[in-house]
Parts: C-alpha cells; sequence; structure tokens
C-alpha cells in the first residue's frame, strides 16, 4: 500500500477503495471494479460513483426484459415524484462491470458479482 501512495496518477479513492476490498477479503481485478455497492432501481443502474447506467435486457436479469422495461421506467419515473413508494430497489455489493455495445449508438452493461 505504501508503494501506491507514493505513484502521483493514483487517486486516494482509488487508493481506499483498494484498502476497503483487501479488508473485507476482495480481489479487485482491474479498474472495472464499480465500488463496493451499486443500485438496480427500476430499469437504470446507479454506481457507487454516482453514474447512471443503463443495463443490457439481454441474457441479464429475467424480470428486466424488453417487455418489461417501458413499465419499471414509468414506475421509477413515478416514484421520482414521490407518487408512488413500493419501488425495489436492489443492492449490488462488489461488481464489475462489463460493457456491451450492441450498435454504434448504444451501450449498454452487465454488472458482475464478485
Amino acid at each position: 500500500m505504501r508503494e501506491l501512495l507514493q505513484v502521483p496518477n493514483i487517486s486516494d479513492n482509488q487508493i481506499c477503495s483498494v484498502a476497503s476490498a483487501m479488508l473485507r477479503d476482495k480481489y479487485i481485478v482491474s479498474e472495472i471494479y464499480m465500488g463496493r455497492v451499486s443500485f438496480l432501481v427500476g430499469d437504470v443502474i446507479i454506481t457507487q460513483a454516482g453514474n447512471v447506467l443503463r443495463p443490457c435486457l439481454e441474457n441479464n436479469i429475467p424480470w428486466l426484459t424488453p417487455d418489461t422495461v417501458e413499465e419499471l421506467h414509468k414506475k421509477r419515473l413515478d416514484w421520482l415524484k414521490k407518487k408512488i413508494d413500493d419501488l425495489d430497489i436492489y443492492i449490488l455489493r462488489d461488481t464489475y462491470l462489463v460493457k456491451y455495445q450492441p450498435n454504434e449508438f448504444e451501450q449498454r452493461f452487465y454488472l458482475i458479482p464478485t
């Protein structure tokens, strides 16, 4: 850890993430590590750093499909407007991000648990 602290191009946030993972017996393979906690809120992924990503709908979570994504999106918007209180929020601990690009305009993401 002392060697990492002396490297000028590694941020303190990255060093703290590595130290936290070491204390919890988790192994960080690369920079695609999303952090200790991310959330699946309706039809989007919200990472620990506050990034909002659209999950891949193919071969991913069984209840998040092209048929249900519009309904989940509407439900999330109603939750944000405080019209409903029963939105399911899933906690994703120690996940890695894999990007999938179905075409040149879109990017979708898979979160892989450790």
